[in-house]
């Protein structure tokens, strides 16, 4: 059976198709956590004072999302 399900974080939706999340607590905690982190670097950044390092924080969590939500798919198609 398919079925998606929505987490909503910080105001951040994250839907995973034919995946529920809850059978994957640690990816589903690390990915809230990368969100979170994600926000607060975004909410720092406002004064543009941290020499561009804050942009590379940004640019490292969202590629650290994308491994996630692809860890995630990938576990869809390899039950345990």
């Amino acid at each position: 059976m398919r079925r998606a399900i929505t987490v909503v974080s910080l105001g951040l939706s994250l839907t995973v198709p034919g995946i529920a999340l809850a059978d994957q607590p640690n990816m589903q905690a690390a990915l809230a956590s990368l969100q979170q982190a994600q926000q607060a670097i975004y909410s720092a950044d406002q004064c543009k004072c941290h020499g561009g390092h804050a942009a590379s924080a940004t640019q490292a969590i969202n590629n650290a999302i994308r491994e996630v939500r692809e860890g995630i798919k990938y576990a869809e198609g390899h039950p345990r």
